[in-house]
């Protein structure tokens, strides 16, 4: 499938608010129920509008690292707990 990423596709009204407000995943559901398109073809339109729009493209990308500063966040202390618990078992009884 060929993108034309120099023009913004267009997206329903819903689909738009959506992708406003930060959520891709609602903004497929949009899609996909006023299109009809499937999963994949919904996704593939919504990420090409947010790719033609420099501060779209910016905001998600933001959104998409502090996602990821989370989950590392929440592994260090899952994985340091998990430590803690072997060392009292081993150690500490």
């Amino acid at each position: 499938m060929v993108s034309d990423t120099k023009s913004s596709p267009q997206l329903p009204a819903g689909a738009t608010a959506a992708v406003a407000r930060g959520s891709k995943v609602e903004a497929i559901k949009e899609v996909r129920t006023a299109t009809g398109l499937g999963l994949l073809e919904a996704k593939q339109l919504v990420e090409r509008y947010i790719a033609a729009n420099p501060v779209l493209k910016e905001q998600f990308g933001q959104q998409e690292a502090e996602l990821k500063r989370r989950v590392i966040r929440w592994v260090v202390v899952i994985d340091l707990l998990l430590f803690a618990a072997i060392l009292w078992w081993f150690l500490g009884r």
